[in-house]
């Protein structure tokens, strides 16, 4: 799990995500490491920057490595990306690349078993495994990213929204408008925000009296207009550094929650920001070093 947040304003991009990797061990449940690099920058002369989350087990390749090669683009005229959007697309299309290759690999194996199955042979333990923990990815894969920064020939911050399913399908860039926008652990900074989270919205509606009447009588929809009301203005036209102090304290609210709650520490290490502005290229306000897990 992650917290990723970003802050589109007229002066920049703000590019920010916590530290915290969640990874499955199988029967020894999850382990939970606090230092992993998720905001990186994309282009020497920084241009554009990346924050990624939800499932980022791409085999053996790593996501730092695929932004790496998308960064090589921008040194060859002809390959570079112009747009924010263009980088956004090529990034989709070397993490689906990926993504197909790794779970190919998996679909022969997993053939390999069935034919075990189908003529009734045993199969090992490791085997079952495989086939339990593939199954489990293939519903719940999606690796997001957001993609920020400055068009060639524009000054113009822009931001758009990635993701990328297990079938390698990746949908068009979206791009953000003026505001905070957010993916991951969001409940606790959404319950800040507008009041109310997916969480609170279900046990609304999933509350019922002694003779199993749902309390509430509307549906999911007027529940949300009638919530709407407290929602929590947020300007999306404030100062940049404004804007870079909203992204820190909504990653650190989420960490301290996640601690002081005694939830699953799936967020949390520390919180890294970055902003690229209209007129100054992308940089670091708060970065981890290669010392920062010893």
């Amino acid at each position: 799990m992650t917290i990723a947040i970003c802050f589109r304003t007229p002066e920049g991009v703000v590019l920010g995500a916590d530290s915290a990797t969640t990874y499955p061990m199988g029967e020894a449940g999850e382990r939970y490491l606090n230092h992993s690099q998720k905001v990186f920058q994309v282009d020497d002369e920084g241009s554009m920057g990346i924050v990624t989350f939800g499932s980022m087990g791409l085999g053996d390749t790593s996501i730092r490595t695929l932004i790496a090669r998308l960064g090589d683009r921008f040194r060859n005229e002809d390959t570079r990306p112009k747009t924010v959007r263009e980088a956004a697309f090529w990034l989709q299309c070397m993490v689906s690349n990926e993504v197909q290759t790794t779970f190919r690999r998996d679909k022969w194996r997993l053939l390999e078993i069935a034919d075990k199955v189908a003529a009734g042979l045993p199969i090992a333990p490791r085997d079952a495994k495989f086939v339990q923990e593939t199954m489990v990815l293939a519903q719940t894969f999606l690796a997001g990213f957001y993609v920020g920064g400055r068009d060639q020939d524009d000054r113009e911050p822009t931001l758009y929204t990635c993701f990328v399913r297990v079938t390698g399908t990746a949908e068009p860039p979206m791009m953000t408008g003026f505001g905070w926008v957010m993916n991951g652990a969001t409940q606790i900074p959404l319950r800040l925000l507008r009041g109310w989270n997916a969480d609170l919205l279900a046990a609304v509606l999933g509350a019922k009296d002694a003779s199993k009447t749902p309390f509430w009588k509307g549906s999911a929809q007027d529940l949300r207009d009638a919530l709407a009301s407290l929602e929590m203005s947020v300007n999306p036209h404030m100062p940049i550094r404004e804007a870079v102090d909203f992204v820190h304290s909504m990653i650190t609210m989420t960490a301290k929650a996640v601690k002081f709650g005694q939830l699953p520490p799936s967020v949390g290490g520390p919180a890294e920001v970055a902003v690229i502005t209209s007129d100054r290229p992308f940089r670091w306000i708060r970065h981890k070093g290669f010392d920062s897990a010893f």
